[in-house]
């Protein structure tokens, strides 16, 4: 086994759910967070979703009825699990007074603020202890690169809680996981980093700034603009779904479409940027047959997004 401690840096405040659903650090998030790159790392080798499924299982352990039980090769340790203590809820800096104002931090957090959830705060930190088979290090060690650019964990991560940072984590070139966004809306897993005929569709704010705030403000900002051109075109269920006081034909209550425009903050120096990229995919095909969607639907909206993200946002190369 090759064992590597890692440095975890929060840069947002983070609502991870423990069994009270009180935060706090625990493994299960990070260990999830693994999967969930380790994943589009396979992708990547044109693999079918079967096939990675069962990888997986190999790797991170399963107890699926279909097979034995197996146990995880990879291990996690904390140095230290603690409830976290942070109160953005009750910061007037994160929240906004005035609908006619700009969306706040808040904008992107609607559940753990009206929950008044506590949350670990921005800037707090822990070492995490990873063993791994030393003949599975190499892909692993491009998953940390993966993690370290674009994971977040906890409630309302796809939105930028819960971004966080590893230290001395390796850069990774990312033409490996670009895949053409029209192809990849043709299946119901992500399988890479979307790209189009100007690159990968991965944008970041021009400005930095001082605080994690500002950049945060700056996201719910996007966010909404983002919500407000899908709106207009009949398809904001096709963003993320459930969505409040809207329903979209043909989807149940219990029908869930996860964002695949994600949002993170990112710090270089002592400045803070905004970060987005789309890791495209559609509804499964229960869902999307349901709703009687087109791919044309699917391809109009998203490319409205991308043509947005472009007007707002920079270019980042691979």
């Amino acid at each position: 086994m090759k064992v590597l401690t890692l440095r975890i840096r929060f840069l947002t405040p983070a609502f991870l759910g423990d069994a009270e659903q009180k935060s706090a650090w625990r493994t299960p998030p990070f260990k999830a967070q693994l999967r969930q790159w380790w994943r589009i790392e396979k992708a990547a080798e044109r693999l079918s979703w079967e096939e990675i499924r069962r990888l997986e299982g190999e790797l991170f352990g399963h107890a699926r009825p279909d097979g034995k039980p197996r146990r995880s090769q990879v291990r996690l340790r904390l140095d230290r699990w603690r409830p976290g203590q942070a109160r953005p809820f009750e910061q007037p800096l994160l929240k906004q007074t005035k609908k006619s104002e700009s969306p706040a931090p808040e904008y992107l957090a609607y559940g753990p603020f009206s929950q008044r959830r506590p949350a670990i705060d921005a800037g707090d930190g822990a070492e995490l202890r990873l063993a791994v088979p030393e003949e599975r290090w190499p892909e692993l060690e491009r998953v940390l690169g993966l993690m370290h650019r674009f994971g977040t964990v906890g409630s309302s991560s796809r939105n930028g809680w819960g971004a966080y940072a590893l230290e001395d984590a390796p850069e990774i070139p990312l033409e490996r996981y670009l895949i053409d966004w029209r192809e990849a809306l043709e299946e119901s897993w992500v399988r890479g980093i979307g790209k189009d005929e100007q690159g990968p569709l991965i944008w970041r704010t021009s400005e930095g700034y001082d605080r994690w705030h500002e950049a945060m403000k700056t996201l719910a900002e996007l966010r909404k603009k983002v919500n407000s051109v899908s709106t207009q075109a009949d398809l904001r269920c096709l963003v993320s779904y459930p969505v409040t006081k809207m329903r979209q034909q043909g989807w149940r209550n219990s029908d869930r479409l996860p964002g695949t425009l994600r949002f993170k903050v990112l710090k270089q120096g002592e400045q803070y940027y905004g970060q987005a990229v789309h890791l495209p995919c559609r509804p499964n095909d229960d869902m999307f047959r349901r709703a009687k969607l087109s791919r044309d639907q699917l391809w109009h909206l998203w490319r409205n997004v991308h043509r947005l993200l472009d007007g707002k946002m920079q270019r980042v190369a691979a």
